[in-house]
């Protein structure tokens, strides 16, 4: 309520525009050093620092095309100061997973924590003090350095502290062994990954390169309430993943009881989508009345993207490479288009389009295309 959608719509669009270049470049680095960087060895140091140190530049040339290429009501409020500090924020933002999981791989569990409670409490000041001072024309850039500098300096901190003793250790050596098979490990996590999960990042830009700064912040209130709509489905349907090594009728048992767990996790949340999007505009002034409207619509896709997740989840049980890209692929591609045309056409109300469209599409035509999905659903039903 302190500042203007226009305002919020702009800080949140620099803010986007990080999130997607960090995803973007992240080339499934955290499933390498999850692997291949868990202990404290010389080679494990060594795959930590040369994943860090391609972050880094993958990140700075990421930003700097986004920036050459990129005009909108976002990246025009920069300038030249501002240009390099969006970029310095999003080789910090890139290196903050990787310091996160290099951490989780060692079991440092003080640390994990005391990063995060750091992060907490520097964005707390700094927004705090953004919201005293309320410095006019500079607040938009302002927001957005408020909401992501404390990940910026503590990705940076991070990444010296743990990867300078394995940059020693990779330059003495002049070579790094198994990095290859490393690297051909974290591309094939990193397209699946993109494929499924690439819509939720991809998402808000596509919308904030198609609508206005005051509509995009409406967008983004309405976007993260959603998102926790969408992490129901993920959780569901991981808990397939962990017990569903089995024989294949207890899979399709398995299966049949996640089926009913999504259809009624989705009624769930529709009506808590419906019970929430009238405290939306309670919370957030009545210029955010229309996020609170559409919400429903967005959480109607809630049971189509449970199964097809479901659905990828048994082709990983059965580790089925193929179908895992083929499945991951379809809905990618079906999701691009109709979310692209609809957002162009209607604004916000496109994405809502655009995920049930896709989620239902990709639902049924993973179940009529795939034979031995098809076998495993039709058992479970």
């Amino acid at each position: 309520r302190a500042f203007s959608p226009d305002e919020i719509g702009t800080a949140t669009g620099l803010l986007t525009s990080v999130l997607f270049i960090a995803f973007a470049t992240n080339m499934g680095l955290g499933q390498l050093i999850g692997r291949y960087a868990v202990d404290d060895s010389d080679a494990h140091n060594s795959m930590f620092a040369a994943a860090c140190i391609y972050s880094a530049l993958s990140a700075i040339i990421a930003a700097a095309v986004y920036l050459y290429f990129v005009r909108n009501y976002a990246t025009d409020v920069l300038g030249p100061v501002g240009g390099l500090a969006f970029i310095v924020v999003s080789v910090g933002v890139s290196l903050s997973p990787l310091v996160d999981v290099r951490q989780m791989a060692r079991r440092n569990w003080g640390m994990l924590l005391g990063r995060s409670l750091v992060v907490f409490a520097m964005r707390l000041l700094l927004l705090g003090g953004i919201l005293w001072i309320h410095p006019g024309p500079l607040l938009p850039v302002l927001l957005f350095l408020g909401a992501l500098l404390p990940d910026t300096v503590t990705g940076y901190a991070g990444a010296l502290l743990l990867g300078f003793r394995g940059v020693r250790q990779m330059v003495a050596a002049r070579h790094l062994p198994g990095f290859v098979s490393a690297v051909r490990y974290s591309l094939v996590n990193y397209l699946s990954v993109l494929l499924v999960q690439g819509p939720v990042i991809f998402t808000p830009v596509i919308v904030l390169w198609s609508v206005a700064a005051n509509e995009y912040a409406q967008f983004f209130v309405l976007w993260g309430a959603f998102s926790l709509f969408l992490l129901m489905p993920q959780a569901i349907t991981s808990t397939l993943h962990v017990e569903g090594r089995r024989d294949e009728s207890d899979l399709a048992q398995q299966v049949k009881v996640i089926h009913r767990i999504v259809v009624l996790g989705g009624v769930l949340s529709l009506i808590a989508a419906i019970a929430l999007g009238r405290l939306i505009p309670v919370l957030y002034g009545d210029e955010y009345r229309k996020s609170g409207s559409l919400l429903p619509w967005y959480a109607a896709s809630i049971v189509p993207w449970g199964l097809v997740l479901l659905n990828l989840i048994v082709a990983r049980i059965e580790e089925d490479l193929t179908n895992i890209l083929r499945l991951s692929g379809f809905f990618f591609i079906v999701w691009l288009f109709v979310t692209i045309y609809f957002t162009r056409l209607i604004g916000i109300e496109g994405p809502a389009v655009g995920w049930f469209v896709s989620t239902t599409i990709a639902a049924v035509g993973s179940f009529v295309l795939d034979k031995n999905l098809t076998s495993v659903n039709r058992r479970s039903i």
